[in-house]
């Protein structure tokens, strides 16, 4: 006769607590500095591969974290090294394929085998490499191509690193309009695919990529992209994921949500006086969950907004958190912690420590003189 078992579910609800009630205070992460072997201590940009590591740009190198040690990349006289050490930005562009966006040129490492190379745009009719050269943006599609957005164009490069499509907005007669780059901060995003939107101090643009064709947006392209801009025109990206992506107007004067989906946009509600006083273009917003989102303050720290997607209302509420911080990127981990890549280091959120309780089971459960025994043990988080 088998002995008979109970089975107990233990449910360790410190791993289930809702988001909107974690806490994002300073005392919740650890910082890593330099002295823990970082490169440097001004964190741009925060990225996780497949395999575990993460990625964290600075403004002196790119490090690799394995959680015990950093592995260092700096610029040098190779023709594959880092083209500059500060990292502006990293970026995902295409499978386990690292962009990192400079303002010398865009580097490129395979994370699986540490496979280098840059790309660096022939300098064109102005002739001034550097300048054509300053990345403000860089996408990549499924098929393998490169779209780079720089101080002077937007360019496409195919699978084999050929330039397949130039367009320099600006001719050698504008020598002297340069100070105004044409690429707006982070200007690339792909809301559908085979389409690209473009944000530039010319205006709000749209690259149709199976036609190679681009133009400012305008009354023959879908109606949702045309209400992008407003009377001034000049906007920024926060986000682009999860069918949607959101946009802030120059000034603050606007911040919108854009749900592809249902193909409407939406007012973002701050409760904050003065948004321009704490939004612009280095605003970004990450998802907590799908009712809950990180939104970056312009200075120091960031916010949270409550989204509800039904009714179409995004609620910025108005606490700030990690006010001492400038905070330039974040990570969710494979452990669902959050990473925040600021100037004063990199943090890491504590992991949560489970919730024990014991639990009494009482003698009428096991049939008398029987043991009781424990199947199994499951833990949600």
């Amino acid at each position: 006769m088998l002995r008979p078992f109970i089975f107990v579910i233990l449910c360790l609800l410190a791993y289930a607590i809702p988001a909107h009630t974690q806490s994002f205070d300073e005392k919740d992460f650890v910082l890593y500095t330099s002295k823990d072997g970082l490169s440097d201590n001004r964190v741009t940009s925060v990225l996780q591969d497949r395999y575990g590591y993460l990625w964290i740009a600075t403004s002196k190198g790119l490090n690799r974290f394995d959680g015990n040690s950093f592995l260092q990349f700096y610029s040098d006289t190779s023709s594959n090294s880092l083209v500059n050490d500060h990292i502006k930005q990293l970026k995902w562009l295409g499978p386990d394929q690292l962009g990192c966006i400079t303002g010398t040129g865009l580097h490129l490492i395979r994370t699986g085998t540490l496979q280098q190379r840059n790309i660096l745009i022939p300098p064109g009719p102005l002739n001034l490499p550097y300048i054509v050269n300053n990345i403000h943006g860089a996408a990549a599609d499924d098929q393998g191509n490169l779209f780079i957005l720089t101080s002077t164009g937007f360019y496409q490069y195919d699978p084999d690193d050929n330039l397949v499509f130039r367009y320099d907005h600006y001719k050698q007669a504008d020598a002297s309009r340069l100070e105004i780059p044409f690429g707006r901060n982070d200007g690339l995003i792909s809301p559908e695919p085979g389409l690209l939107l473009i944000a530039t101090t010319a205006g709000p643009y749209i690259y149709y990529i199976p036609k190679k064709e681009l133009h400012a947006i305008g009354n023959h392209d879908a109606s949702l992209y045309r209400k992008i801009a407003r009377d001034s025109g000049l906007v920024h990206f926060m986000h682009c994921s999860n069918g949607s992506f959101s946009v802030i107007a120059e000034g603050a004067t606007e911040l919108a949500w854009f749900d592809l989906e249902k193909k409407k946009k939406e007012q973002m509600l701050s409760g904050i006086s003065k948004p321009d006083e704490w939004f612009n273009w280095r605003s970004r917003i990450i998802p907590v969950n799908d009712s809950l989102y990180i939104i970056s303050s312009m200075q120091k720290g960031f916010f949270l907004m409550k989204a509800d997607k039904d009714k179409g209302i995004y609620q910025i509420l108005p606490k700030l958190y990690l006010p001492d911080y400038n905070c330039t990127g974040f990570l969710f981990d494979k452990r669902k912690r959050l990473w925040i890549a600021t100037d004063r280091g990199l943090l890491r959120q504590r992991k949560n420590a489970g919730h024990l309780s014991k639990t009494v089971i009482p003698s009428e459960q096991g049939p008398s003189g029987s043991p009781v025994g424990i199947r199994c043990i499951t833990g949600s988080g």
